[in-house]
């Protein structure tokens, strides 16, 4: 697995601002890169972000990202 950071085009949807899968309004994903797929990205999510790069408190989980919701992403060496 490759560090990676993910930056979105769009907030992740989330059902509940409190009991939701996910923080409400995700724009940055901190993680691993489990895979690579022709259609997104499967990741370890450690940390969330909102877009002004306040840290959002979640749960670590393991997210598929549709490649339409990555604007760019970040791979330390």
């Amino acid at each position: 697995m490759s560090a990676i950071k993910v930056f979105l085009r769009t907030p992740l949807f989330t059902t509940s601002s409190t009991n939701g899968h996910i923080p409400k309004g995700t724009f940055v994903l901190t993680g691993a890169l489990i895979e690579q797929g022709r259609g997104g990205l499967l990741l370890a999510v450690e940390a969330y972000g909102a877009a002004d790069g306040r840290p959002l408190k979640g749960t670590p989980q393991r997210v598929f990202l549709p490649l339409s919701k990555v604007d760019h992403a970040l791979m330390p060496e």
